[in-house]
Parts: structure tokens; sequence; C-alpha cells
């Protein structure tokens, strides 16, 4: 599955992350150490979209197995719903750019946190990872092709 907006970024067959970055509308590049995407992982897809939608006004650009979403005065998609297919517990995760993922790995690391995901790079360079912070909450780490 894949999804769009300031980043191209799925889940393969395997688990893996894939995707690639792209700037903002402006045609800015995002922010280090900004959120760059959210997702929420569900079974239950259909009823996401209609507790997120009708407690937010968040609109769906409906995939197969995705669902990107656009909140309120965004003008493109930030996040997404994923289909789990009940293959993984629930989940709500954010995602992080970061220069360097190895060095944020090492830094959260150094600060409590534990890699759940070693990093990855996607056929076209974006380089990812997903940590638990100090307390177990779990986000993720991303990088831009060429970053």
């Amino acid at each position: 599955m894949i999804f769009r907006g300031n980043t191209d970024i799925g889940l393969s067959p395997d688990g893996g992350i894939v995707g690639a970055f792209h700037t903002n509308p402006e045609g800015r590049m995002m922010n280090d150490n900004s959120v760059g995407w959210f997702e929420v992982g569900t079974d239950r897809p259909e009823d996401a979209r209609s507790f997120y939608g009708e407690l937010f006004g968040w609109t769906f650009a409906n995939g197969p197995k995705y669902s990107e979403v656009t909140t309120p005065g965004v003008p493109h998609p930030t996040g997404g719903i994923a289909d789990t297919g009940g293959e993984f517990p629930a989940y709500a995760i954010f995602y992080v750019v970061v220069r360097d993922v190895a060095a944020t790995l090492a830094r959260a690391e150094s600060l409590g946190g534990k890699i759940v995901t070693p990093p990855a790079t996607s056929p076209d360079g974006l380089v990812s990872a997903r940590l638990e912070d100090s307390t177990g909450s779990l986000f993720g780490v991303f990088s831009p092709p060429g970053a």
C-alpha cells in the first residue's frame, strides 16, 4: 500500500516501509524534526474513516488498502488510514522528518528509546525506521532521498 502527501510512504507486503519524499505544495522541503506524516492502522478502516471524519472533519481519498487523509485547512493529504487486514494490532503513529536516520536512532537509544524496525531504504532512497520512545510509545522517522 502506498499513500501520498508530503511523502509517499507505505508498507510492502512483508511489512517493510517503502516510499519517496516530496516537497510541500509550495515547493519547499519539509523542516527537519517536524512531523511529516501520520498513519492509523486498523482492521476496521470504514469505522475509522467514519469516526475521524465525523469527529474532526477529515476527508479521505480511498484506495483498496489505504485511505489518504486530508485535514481541514490543508490542501493536500498529511496522513493515512491503513487496512491491516487483522495482520497487525491497531495502531496510530506519526513520522518525523530527520536528516540522518542512523544518527537519530543512536541518539534515541542514548535517551532510553528502543529501535523497533531497523533502518530500511526504499528503492528511491527514502530511509525510515520505527522506534519506541522512553515511555514505550511507537513513532517513526524518515529521511528523504539524498538527505
